[in-house]
């Protein structure tokens, strides 16, 4: 399928990355609420997240999230404690400019973009160049 001229195969990698990004900040939000609010173990999210995996919600990122739930990790004294980003998430956050620029709803990535921007310790205005 030709998708167009120059640079055309990055934007579409971009715009299959901000539907990940998306897939991803709905599973911590899942994640959030059934911790927080149900009070689940790490292994009883396992449990959902496997149990999701055999449904309709089945998907690489749900596998590997019921994967992660049910490691120990010794150095935490337990199950894993917590999940810690990789670098900077400017995939994410050019997914959502060029949304913005095309008056696309993306309230999944802006919401990602936003705890991943938090979340990554570093200075949001380093970002700013991205909006010129």
């Amino acid at each position: 399928m030709y998708i167009g001229d120059g640079g055309s195969g990055n934007y579409v990698k971009m715009v299959h990355n901000g539907i990940e990004y998306g897939d991803m900040q709905l599973i911590s939000e899942a994640y959030d609420i059934l911790k927080t609010v149900g009070g689940l173990s790490n292994e009883e999210l396992a449990s959902v997240f496997s149990a999701w995996n055999k449904s309709e919600l089945a998907s690489f990122l749900v596998e590997i999230t019921a994967i992660i739930m049910a490691k120990k990790d010794e150095q935490v004294s337990g199950s894993r404690g917590q999940l810690l980003g990789q670098g900077r998430h400017s995939t994410s956050l050019h997914s959502h400019i060029s949304g913005i620029a095309l008056l696309v709803t993306l309230l999944l990535l802006c919401s990602h973009s936003h705890q991943a921007l938090h979340h990554s310790h570093c200075d949001p205005r380093s970002y700013l160049p991205y909006l010129a």
